[in-house]
């Protein structure tokens, strides 16, 4: 075995591809993040706002049933109205999905905001340094760690999104 080490000479076209590997990459998450924004928000809403609909049901079926106390049926249709608002307020409980959205709006502006400052830099100054990169991938670790989880079929989707152009 030899000691001797390999040296790869890195061309200007290599330090471009590599950069815009990350662009890619950072567009990618920022799109998915900001899908995922919007996905948690509207079941967050759907969810509370059927929690509430069932809630009032409820209320009123009670006090239906409460003037035709004879009323079974009444009765039943309240029964099951309160079994379902108490199921759906535990789930919008439970599940959090406003705060998970909230999570994600945050990543979805730091990953964008990543993003803008390596494209800045790629367009204004032309040259990007090591040292500049290293920032970058700091500040994106850092990020990766404290960002929610993105579901596969939303990272994929957004990958797409990316890959042809269409965001």
């Amino acid at each position: 075995m030899s000691d001797k080490a390999i040296h790869h000479t890195t061309t200007d076209d290599d330090r471009a591809a590599f950069v815009d590997q990350w662009q890619k990459g950072l567009h990618i998450r920022h799109v998915a993040h900001s899908q995922c924004f919007s996905i948690y928000k509207s079941r967050d809403r759907n969810i509370g706002l059927t929690a509430a609909i069932l809630a009032a049901l409820v209320s009123t079926a009670v006090i239906v049933s409460f003037t035709k106390s004879g009323d079974i049926t009444l009765q039943a249709i309240a029964g099951s109205f309160s079994v379902l608002a108490t199921l759906f307020a535990a789930a919008n409980t439970f599940l959090k999905y406003g705060e998970l959205a909230a999570k994600h709006e945050l990543a979805a502006s730091s990953f964008g905001e990543i993003r803008r400052e390596l494209e800045l830099a790629e367009c204004w100054d032309g040259e990007i340094t090591k040292e500049f990169l290293e920032q970058i991938m700091k500040k994106w670790t850092e990020l990766e760690k404290a960002s929610p989880d993105i579901p596969n079929a939303i990272y994929k989707k957004a990958q797409d999104a990316v890959e042809n152009k269409q965001h």
